[in-house]
């Protein structure tokens, strides 16, 4: 029935999901450096800032 196949695509989904996120985890990382997180994804990603007046207060 329909109900059997949108669980078998959910499970499908779910399992092909699991596998891609934890080979791109094994592979090169889901999260960033602590460093690399407080200078600003900009700065680490692209080299420049995108909001240069916005500080941050510890």
């Amino acid at each position: 029935t329909q109900l059997r196949g949108v669980a078998a695509d959910g499970g499908f989904s779910f399992a092909a999901a699991f596998v891609i996120f934890y080979g791109v985890k094994a592979a090169a990382g889901l999260r960033v450096g602590e460093n690399e997180e407080r200078s600003g994804l900009d700065v680490g990603e692209h080299g420049m800032e995108a909001y240069s007046g916005f500080r941050l207060v510890d």
